[in-house]
């Protein structure tokens, strides 16, 4: 009997499916079937009407079909180009799956997240698609180098570059990438079974290339979370790959005390960390990691 804990090393076989399936059971948006060469076609692609904020992903898919077996390395090479036909912003990264596991007639769903720059102004752009070989020359498409998909709209958000004014300053250095300047915490003490807000403030410091979650947690004397809320920054209104250099950022939250919480002293902890592999951003002390979060040790949370 297997128990909960027990290691099961199991080996599973992925087989094509047989007879294959059609390119008609692709959830595709838009039909293409475009050829780039002799090596791949693109079906179509998926992508959202907009408008688009910059300094977020644009949640494009494209659809290919194999028209090669095991084909060199291929990359998908994104364009962004204004009205006058600038490009403003290029993307390149591999399909989800390497083209030299590809065979002739395998379809394929390639999701690409695409994050826009924050210093792209808003406005009207064509977004183009290319293939490139390994020695960066790209396979050629109704015999041009890169494919017309659609236009996107791009809008910003308000930036605030004036310094906010928190009850707490701190100066936490993140990785070189974000301050965190500064705290309200207008509850010292707290009743078990009752929210406690607080509010973080940050400074923008450098670029961003993912978005990082916020982690507040409220420990007990031992270290334990008792208490917690992760989220993108600004309730998810300001992912940290849209943040500018000295931008300041007010970042609210809210914790709720479970109602069984023992009276006592307790400490906040935060820190930032990537929710796809969970690793944190470091804190950054006389130009050494310190820390991968920092604890709040001046400012203790009574509950009552």
């Amino acid at each position: 009997m297997c128990m909960p804990g027990d290691n099961i090393a199991m080996e599973v076989e992925i087989i094509a499916p047989n007879p294959p399936v059609g390119s008609a059971a692709l959830p595709v948006q838009v039909s293409i079937n475009a050829d780039f060469g002799d090596t791949a076609r693109l079906v179509g692609y998926s992508l959202d009407s907009g408008p688009f904020k910059v300094g977020e992903n644009l949640p494009l898919t494209l659809f290919w079909q194999s028209l090669a077996n095991r084909p060199d390395p291929l990359t998908v090479w994104l364009q962004l180009q204004d009205q006058s036909g600038q490009v403003v912003f290029t993307h390149q990264r591999p399909p989800v799956r390497p083209a030299t596991d590809w065979f002739a007639g395998m379809l394929l769903r390639d999701p690409l997240d695409i994050p826009l720059p924050p210093t792209l102004p808003p406005g009207d752009y064509r977004l183009w698609v290319g293939l490139l070989k390994p020695d960066q020359s790209p396979l050629k498409v109704a015999g041009s180098d890169t494919l017309a998909l659609t236009t996107i709209t791009t809008i910003d958000r308000p930036h605030v570059f004036e310094p906010p004014a928190p009850a707490i300053e701190l100066q936490v250095n993140f990785n070189n990438q974000a301050h965190l300047i500064g705290l309200d915490l207008p509850q010292t003490a707290a009743k078990a079974g009752q929210p406690m807000t607080l509010t973080l403030y940050w400074q923008g410091a450098g670029a961003f290339d993912r978005s990082w979650k916020v982690f507040v947690h409220l420990l007990n004397a031992s270290g334990q979370i008792i208490a917690q809320q992760d989220q993108f920054p600004g309730n998810g209104q300001f992912p940290t790959t849209g943040w500018l250099p000295g931008e300041y950022i007010t970042d609210p939250y809210t914790l709720t005390i479970p109602v069984d919480t023992p009276p006592g002293r307790y400490r906040l902890e935060l820190g930032l960390y990537d929710p796809n592999d969970f690793s944190r951003l470091p804190v950054i002390g006389a130009g050494q990691v310190k820390a991968d979060h920092v604890v709040l040790e001046k400012w203790p949370i009574l509950v009552e």
